[in-house]
């Protein structure tokens, strides 16, 4: 499971030509779960902010990376950071029976100021 920080890490960006940090972290989800999907690992994704913002449950399915994708940029940047119910919502994921592999991972991509 992917964690993913949505609120603006870096406040306005003042150059178009660089990726923000939240672009980054987009980007370093989008190429964590390809990665993990190619290895046959069930891979979801939790993004927040001061709520939870999107849930994509873990699967191998055909098409689960385009939904991670997906739901990343779907996530509208949020005004801050409460991880609080994103990993409320992770525990209660995990605690369902089959939901992840026998010997879950978990990864998280937090904006530390």
């Amino acid at each position: 499971m992917i964690l993913v920080d949505a609120s603006p890490l870096d406040g306005v960006e003042r150059r178009t030509s660089r990726l923000t940090k939240r672009a980054y972290a987009d980007r370093l989800a989008a190429a964590l779960a390809l990665i993990l999907l190619r290895q046959r690992d069930a891979t979801g994704l939790i993004t927040f902010d001061e709520v939870v913002r999107e849930v994509v449950p873990a699967r191998v399915k055909s098409g689960q990376w385009a939904r991670l994708v997906r739901a990343l940029s779907n996530t509208p940047d949020g005004q801050g950071t409460v991880a609080e119910a994103a990993l409320v919502r992770l525990t209660s994921l995990l605690a369902r029976r089959g939901s992840l592999c026998s010997s879950p991972i978990c990864c998280s991509i937090v904006s530390w100021r």
